[in-house]
């Protein structure tokens, strides 16, 4: 699994940023060509490898959080790279936020259809759909993801009171390489529900990342 996040994260970071502006403040510094973006992901390469093993995956029971261990390592050495290379930090989280989108998206639309064939009502579907995610990859670990799942008619809610990536940036990142976490995977979800489904809806009073005790989360089709 590891292996194709890494060859999908180079697709789609070369696909993402391919054309963009390299600095939004000195737009005639150019946009990024795919040489240039070879150049940075390479970089990219060297920043995750020293981060994996600070991260140390062995300590997680489940696969599925060492998966997402993982995803959090590739976004902040992506953010990383992109800070020395000298963009902004806004700058940054936004190209970094829009490539990990791509891959958060790709996963769950593909269960989304999946669960198409067993519901087709919208809420049931997005409640099978998270019922399925809290399997893998989002599986309960000791030191990983703790929550607690409830399905109701009209929503399901999902209380997290550990994540695993939150747990990783606090420790290997920076605060503003936490304001970067907070301002790309904590924003995710909320984008989420009307992308599968028209009328999806997401609603959070309180965050992890913000310094709660908990990620309370409600998910619904309006």
């Amino acid at each position: 699994m590891k292996t194709a996040v890494s060859i999908l994260f180079r697709f789609f970071f070369r696909r993402v940023l391919l054309g963009r502006y390299i600095s939004l403040e000195q737009p005639r510094q150019g946009r990024y060509s795919k040489r240039k973006l070879k150049a940075i992901h390479r970089k990219i390469e060297e920043e995750r490898k020293q981060l994996h093993r600070k991260a140390d995956l062995s300590q997680y029971k489940s696969h599925g959080n060492r998966l997402m261990v993982f995803c959090g390592v590739v976004s902040l050495a992506a953010y990383r790279v992109l800070r020395k290379e000298g963009v902004t930090h806004q700058y940054a989280t936004l190209l970094v936020a829009d490539v990990i989108w791509k891959l958060y998206i790709l996963g769950t639309k593909t269960l989304w259809l999946a669960t198409g064939l067993i519901a087709r009502e919208p809420q049931k579907r997005l409640n099978y759909t998270l019922r399925i995610l809290c399997k893998f990859p989002f599986n309960p670990d000791p030191k990983g993801y703790q929550f607690e799942l409830r399905t109701m008619p009209d929503h399901t809610y999902t209380g997290f009171t550990q994540c695993v990536v939150h747990q990783f940036m606090k420790f290997a990142g920076t605060e503003e390489e936490m304001d970067f976490f907070r301002n790309s995977w904590c924003l995710y979800d909320f984008a989420l529900p009307g992308y599968l489904n028209e009328g999806g809806h997401y609603e959070r009073e309180h965050t992890l990342s913000h310094g709660d005790g908990i990620c309370d989360m409600k998910w619904k089709i309006r």
